[in-house]
């Protein structure tokens, strides 16, 4: 992962990358309640937007890994 001094632009494209992304977590927490997903989709939102300031949301996101593998992970750490 590279940084840079400055601040990226977080541009329209790269939300709805981030959006995109973020839905694709979501289909693999399939019966998780509305507001342990608004939680968790803001947290995941907050964090990869910083990263993105600092990288890119290409970047960022690859970072994170395929949102199957992580939606996955978050599914086998909940109770549901």
């Amino acid at each position: 992962m590279t940084t840079t001094d400055h601040p990226t632009t977080i541009t329209r494209l790269d939300r709805w990358r981030l959006a995109w992304y973020l839905k694709r977590v979501k289909d693999q927490l399939p019966n998780i309640p509305d507001n342990q997903w608004n939680h968790l989709r803001a947290e995941l939102d907050a964090d990869i937007t910083e990263a993105a300031e600092r990288v890119g949301m290409r970047q960022a996101i690859a970072d994170l890994g395929p949102a199957k593998e992580l939606g996955r992970s978050y599914f086998a750490a909940l109770d549901l």
